[in-house]
């Protein structure tokens, strides 16, 4: 059970539904650092396929408006345990509170997370110092990730002219000579098309894929805000990306393909065609995702885009006991532990674990 902290709370905390109550909607169409994961069609998705029950925790009395919010989603696993993570599956989610609330949001969160007997509580943001930061000894500092946000402001043409020559330009060129076609949209047969691939690049770093209809949800929750950019070359898929869009910030989410066409500057194609649809759907910012940290080859990716690069810090109660492991390190294990069993064993424990993963 966790352990309770005593920290003396000048606001009264209370707890709503994020897919009923219509004011975390009003929230996140105000509030400047609210994105894709606040929404209540992402929490759908991750209640439809895995089972978590979200919840927001707000200082806002019964009936006013929202001034504030922090969104959990409560994971319920015999496996791993019980726990309040904000939010599973999510690069960061931004808890969305003035500092002067911050101290007694932590304090209820402590006291709802031993209430309710979770194993630890888990907050994704993308910053957090200026937010009252919880107490000195309390929480740990859990994984890092790097996180990498291009600008989308300038036109096209001069977008183009900041990115790395050799392993942007020259590889879209390479990838338009070869005559790649690429196709948008979210309909079952792209969805399909891209899990195929994605069970594909899972199997071949050993992992398993996560179900194939968690992409069917996110399709038909999301609706228009998703993409799937896939990438054909005579006719047969070769690579595919999934996109989202919250007002004015385009993130990219997912990534497969067959590494036997990779020589072809497929990622870099399928990345410059994303961006494209998203200026025109108005994008000023396209979020490239978390990295971890030990993965050099992906941060350099996307680093050749000219892209400002962060550092995401997890907070989690209580601290850790032992010695930690990044979600990255586990795959980076994953072709010697799973790489040996066959694809339809690996889709049937995909669909088994991944709930107990989040």
């Amino acid at each position: 059970m966790m352990p309770a902290i005593q920290l003396q709370a000048r606001l009264k905390v209370a707890r709503i539904d994020p897919l009923l109550d219509p004011r975390w909607r009003q929230l996140l169409d105000r509030h400047p650092d609210a994105g894709i994961f606040h929404t209540p069609a992402w929490l759908e998705a991750l209640r439809r396929t895995y089972g978590y029950e979200p919840v927001v925790f707000t200082t806002a009395a019964p009936g006013a408006p929202l001034s504030d919010g922090v969104v959990f989603c409560r994971v319920r696993s015999w496996l791993t345990g019980d726990r309040l993570v904000s939010l599973p599956f999510s690069d960061h989610c931004q808890p969305l509170l003035p500092a002067a609330d911050a101290r007694a949001i932590w304090s209820a969160l402590i006291t709802a997370a031993a209430q309710e007997k979770r194993k630890y509580l888990e907050i994704r943001p993308v910053h957090w110092e200026d937010l009252a930061p919880p107490p000195d000894g309390a929480w740990d500092q859990d994984c890092r990730y790097a996180f990498h946000v291009v600008d989308l402001t300038p036109p096209l043409e001069l977008l183009l002219r900041t990115f790395d020559d050799s392993c942007v330009r020259r590889r879209i060129r390479r990838a338009e000579r070869a005559g790649l076609e690429c196709i948008s949209g979210r309909s079952p047969e792209l969805i399909g098309e891209f899990f195929d691939l994605h069970a594909a690049t899972r199997r071949r770093h050993g992992l398993p894929p996560q179900p194939k209809a968690w992409f069917a949800n996110l399709a038909a929750c999301l609706g228009d805000r998703l993409r799937v950019h896939l990438a054909r070359h005579q006719g047969r898929p070769i690579a595919a990306i999934v996109t989202l869009l919250f007002r004015d910030t385009l993130t990219y989410k997912f990534g497969a393909s067959d590494a036997g066409f990779h020589r072809l500057g497929v990622m870099p194609f399928l990345f410059w065609r994303a961006i494209e649809a998203g200026k025109g759907q108005g994008a000023a910012r396209f979020d490239l995702g978390r990295s971890d940290k030990g993965n050099a080859g992906l941060i350099a990716f996307k680093g050749n885009w000219n892209a400002e690069k962060r550092e995401l810090t997890y907070l989690r109660f209580p601290r850790r006991t032992g010695a930690k492991r990044t979600l990255g390190q586990v795959e980076r294990a994953g072709p010697t532990l799973l790489g040996r069993l066959p694809a339809p064993m690996l889709t049937f424990l995909g669909r088994a674990f991944y709930r107990h993963l989040g």
